[in-house]
């Protein structure tokens, strides 16, 4: 899984960059299928913005928070992430299958 972390006037620390890595790497025990995650701080008033967005084949996850600190707000941020991609895994795994497709009809008045 490609992850990307972007800071918009916002300089993230190493410890911030490590902890979220590691956190956005731990997400695939929802999908084997995660394509890429990008996260994305920026400061707003007194507040820090975090904005999370995981990429599957057919899906993408967006959880977005605010708080004073950027960890607690990435924090906030995945466990939102974290729901949409437990409930979108629990959709899928009670979908019945697609059963085989019927046989065709044969026509009236056609010989063989």
């Amino acid at each position: 899984m490609h992850i990307s972390i972007t800071g918009r006037h916002y300089e993230a620390s190493q410890t911030l960059r490590a902890y979220a890595t590691k956190k956005l790497q731990q997400l695939t025990k929802f999908s084997s299928k995660l394509d890429e995650a990008h996260l994305i701080l920026w400061p707003e008033r007194y507040q820090v913005v975090a904005e999370i967005t995981v990429h599957t084949k057919h899906f993408r996850a967006v959880g977005k928070a605010q708080a004073l600190q950027g960890q607690e707000a990435f924090d906030l941020a995945l466990g939102k992430v974290q729901g949409l991609l437990r409930r979108h895994k629990e959709r899928v795994a009670e979908h019945p299958h697609r059963r085989e497709p019927p046989a065709p009809r044969k026509r009236r008045g056609a010989t063989e």
